[in-house]
């Protein structure tokens, strides 16, 4: 065992002598001055492509042609020329107010046709004195039913 013993010496030196050059020679390059050619952040990836008469958008973002655009917005249009617009009355039924003035302010805004059918209705259900104060909105398609539910729930 003692022949071997200048072996070992020397085989430990080795293996000490490298660590440490491997111990100093990456503490002194760092991942900072480590750039690679082709990365580029955002800016300078758009400026380039400027440069060269391209643009860079985000994956998620629709681009249409101009021809599909057009397309696009002729369907819009037509649908909403095929889209019935219905008009819209509001009114303020106050503290107070009976079922012939009520009919009378729906009468004004062409919401029913006819006071009497109105009071009448009212009177058949037995509505006539549960009318609820507030603020309405009606829809010049709704059917007198409909009014009277609204303002006696």
């Amino acid at each position: 065992m003692l022949g071997h013993k200048f072996f070992y010496y020397g085989f430990g030196i080795g293996i000490i002598t490298t660590s440490l050059l491997l111990l100093f020679n990456t503490s002194f390059i760092s991942n900072k001055d480590i750039v690679k050619e082709n990365e580029f952040h955002i800016v300078e990836l758009q400026e380039k492509a400027n440069e060269l008469n391209y643009s860079v958008y985000p994956s998620n973002e629709v681009r249409f042609t101009e021809e599909q655009f057009d397309a696009k917005l002729e369907e819009i249009m037509s649908d909403n020329i095929q889209t019935k617009i219905v008009e819209q009355k509001a009114f303020l039924i106050q503290d107070g107010m009976n079922s012939t003035q009520v009919g009378r302010i729906l009468l004004e805004l062409e919401l029913i046709s006819e006071i009497k059918e109105f009071e009448a209705l009212m009177t058949d259900l037995n509505l006539h004195r549960k009318v609820k104060t507030g603020y309405y909105v009606f829809e010049q398609t709704e059917d007198l039913k409909q009014i009277i539910d609204k303002i006696t729930e």
